[in-house]
This record gives structure tokens, C-alpha cells and sequence, in this order.
């Protein structure tokens, strides 16, 4: 059963909250400047859950950013989405499809998908979401002047306010396991480093675990 305190500090949610403004926000903005309401539009999203249900909480946003704009899905908008699970092969893949498909715009939740869809084209609009570290990952040259066909939402991180919000909750705590789902070699190294150099100003030692398929979380917590 979580700690009492550490379950109430999560409930707010920020990461997830920040997400979906940020679709919003990112839906309202490029896409009026992309197009007018008036002209039919073809989007094309590149997800990193599996399926609809579990992006469910991003969807609404999405859909009202556009709509805030006068982009109405199945009107004059068209949204493709696709969900690869957290697979690199299947990101990749996606991404080709998207491309294929001679989208609009293409917009990525995340590095990975961003990265995917990157590497798939240089010449449509591709709007990045949620992505940490864009300049250390390769997406952008540049914070303040993006170049290419991309452009987007850096997320700060907001590992050292967890990490913080742990021990305030659980001052006994002196060693967090952090879980990886590694697509990206360069970025897990930064991150791992990030994680231990944070975690030290706290006292507190890490052990990262990674794992490249999406797990069975069960039988991987037992294995802890």
C-alpha cells in the first residue's frame, strides 16, 4: 500500500497535468499557423503507449486544443494515430508510415517518437511533446533557435523533486531503484547520471534496472 503522504503528493500529478497543456497548447499553436480552419488538414501522431485507452488521458486535450482552433476531427481535420508500445522497431516503422501517409504535420509524444519521426522525414512540420533533454538527445541544435523541420515543448526534469518528495515522505529511505525502458543508449547514460547525481545531494543510493521490452511488471518488481 503506498505511504499515505507520498500517495496524496502524487495524486496532483504534475508531469502528467503539464502533458496534456502542453498538447493543447502545441495543437492550438502549430496547427493554426500550419493551416486555416478552412483548408482540410492531415495530422499525424506518434504516440508511446499501445493502445488508445492508455493515452486516454492526452486524447482530450488534443482533441480540444484543436477544436479551440476550429480543426474538428472528421470535419476538417484528419488525425492519425499510431501506438508502438514503447518498441523501437516499431516507433521507426510508425514514424515511415506516417511519413508515407504525406501528412501536414506530424507531432511526437516524447524523445523516441520525436527521434523516429526526425530520422523519417526532413521536410514536414514535426512538433516534439514531453521531451526531456532535446538539445543532449540530438532534436534540436539549438533551445532558442530550432532548426529544420522541427520544433516543440522541452519538459524540465523533475527528477530532483521526486526524489525529493520520496524522502520527505519516507525519511528512513536510503536506496531507490529506478526502472528503464532503454531505447536509446546515449540518453540512458545521461540519465542514469542524472539520477545518481541527484540522488547523492539526498543520501541516497540507486540502482538502475533496464529492460529494452515493455516487462511483465509483476514478475519484474519480484525480481527486486
Amino acid at each position: 500500500m503506498p505511504h499515505p503522504e507520498l500517495r496524496r503528493r502524487a495524486c496532483g500529478d504534475e508531469s502528467s497535468s503539464s502533458y496534456s497543456v502542453a498538447l493543447r497548447q502545441r495543437a492550438r499553436l502549430m496547427l493554426a499557423a500550419n493551416r486555416s480552419p478552412e483548408r482540410y488538414l492531415a495530422s499525424g501522431f506518434l504516440w508511446h503507449a499501445a493502445s488508445p485507452e492508455q493515452e486516454a488521458l492526452y486524447l482530450a486535450p488534443l482533441r480540444q486544443g484543436l477544436a479551440d482552433v476550429g480543426y474538428i476531427e472528421g470535419q476538417n481535420v484528419t488525425v492519425e494515430h499510431r501506438f508502438p508500445a514503447e518498441m523501437a522497431d516499431r516507433m521507426k516503422s510508425m514514424a515511415e508510415e506516417l511519413v508515407r501517409l504525406n501528412m501536414d504535420v506530424l507531432v511526437g509524444a516524447g524523445p523516441t517518437a520525436s527521434l523516429a519521426l526526425q530520422k523519417a522525414t526532413r521536410t514536414i512540420p514535426i512538433v516534439f511533446v514531453a521531451a526531456y533533454d532535446p538539445l543532449g538527445s540530438g532534436l534540436v541544435k539549438s533551445y532558442s533557435r530550432p532548426t529544420e523541420n522541427i520544433t516543440g515543448i522541452a519538459f524540465p526534469d523533475l527528477l530532483g523533486k521526486r526524489l525529493e518528495i520520496l524522502k520527505e515522505a519516507l525519511p528512513q529511505l536510503s536506496r531507490v531503484v529506478v526502472l528503464m525502458h532503454t531505447t536509446d543508449e546515449s540518453r540512458t547514460r545521461r540519465y542514469i547520471a542524472s539520477v545518481e547525481g541527484e540522488a547523492h545531494k539526498l543520501g541516497l543510493l540507486v540502482e538502475a534496472v533496464q529492460f529494452r521490452q515493455p516487462p511483465i511488471w509483476k514478475s519484474l518488481l519480484l525480481q527486486l
